[in-house]
């Protein structure tokens, strides 16, 4: 569905007197994955991480010099029927900042850096770091510190309704490369990180990314290593079963693609699965070869092989959970 379409179904909608559709929603189904905001959004550049306000009038971004090289997060917003151009955020725009997630009560604003902790010098590992919403805004960062902080990296974290913390990190204890971990929120402060065992971290695993939805009833995880991988990284799900986090289901090629699949984030209602791929010009076949022309408008073209933003609603996203 283009965007003037989706814009004048939502008009149409509220001059019938039904709510007027969010801002990442759409009147007719995504059952299969689809670009968002194509142009504004989702560029020739490499983005990745969609995270929505809760009244989904602001979104918050990443984008990388591939790969990595150089993160930055963006803010977007919805004004007058338009996604507006990303603006560099207020907080970022200096060092490697990346993967903004909003904890279950919007109160904070967690993302990850390498930016000093306290010395002014460049952190040789990435630290997980968040804004606090006031009265007046946001606050200045602020360092999540010991003991979900130390002399590791995280890459990515995000809170639950419980104040439960997941992360992925090369932690010590890690199974893998890169684990998934939690941390309970008690006092005022987290407790020591956990591993959450081998439903979901393995040796050769590399768990890059996780969200975990507010009840903590399932976790998609982006994961390299998979012996039944698409391509290149996947996401799967793993359903919280009895307190037990059961097996890892590949979400499958729906989804997935030959491509990195990854960064998933569900929209505040809880109906849309919000993820990245880098499908395009690299994994889309040809019968034919390329003509100069072709490649070089392929390559500056939005499908180029660099990170898009896709939605799909998660009904048509998710695999059922397995029986016990």
């Amino acid at each position: 569905m283009t965007l003037p379409a989706m814009f004048l179904a939502g008009a149409l909608a509220a001059a019938a007197g039904a709510p007027a559709l969010a801002p990442y929603a759409s009147a007719l189904p995504i059952r299969e994955p689809e670009l968002f905001a194509e142009g504004v959004i989702s560029t020739d550049d490499d983005e990745f991480g969609g995270q929505f306000s809760p009244d989904g009038q602001t979104l918050w971004l990443s984008k990388s010099v591939p790969r990595f090289h150089l993160d930055t997060i963006f803010q977007s917003m919805f004004r007058n029927g338009h996604w507006q151009q990303p603006q560099i955020a207020t907080f970022s725009g200096i060092w490697h900042d990346y993967d903004p997630t909003l904890s279950a009560d919007a109160k904070r604003l967690y993302f990850i850096s390498d930016r000093p902790r306290t010395d002014g010098k460049p952190h040789p590992n990435y630290d997980i770091w968040y804004l606090e919403r006031t009265r007046d805004g946001w606050s200045a960062p602020r360092n999540l510190g010991a003991p979900v902080n130390g002399a590791w990296s995280s890459h990515f974290a995000i809170s639950t309704r419980d104040g439960t913390l997941y992360f992925t990190s090369d932690h010590p204890g890690s199974k893998g490369y890169l684990d998934v971990w939690e941390s309970h929120f008690h006092d005022g402060h987290f407790d020591e990180p956990s591993n959450v065992g081998d439903a979901i971290n393995a040796a050769g695993w590399a768990n890059f990314e996780v969200y975990v939805d507010p009840e903590r009833t399932y976790m998609i995880v982006s994961a390299y290593g998979h012996d039944d991988s698409l391509g290149d990284c996947d996401m799967y799900v793993s359903y919280r079963r009895d307190g037990q986090w059961q097996p890892l289901q590949n979400l499958g090629p729906k989804v997935n693609s030959a491509a990195r699949d990854y960064s998933a984030r569900v929209t505040p209602d809880g109906k849309y699965l919000i993820f990245t791929s880098e499908r395009g010009v690299p994994t889309d076949a040809r019968t034919t070869p390329w003509t100069y022309r072709e490649f070089t408008a392929a390559v500056r073209g939005v499908r180029n092989g660099l990170g898009n933003i896709y939605r799909i609603e998660l009904d048509a996203a998710l695999p059922p959970p397995r029986q016990p």
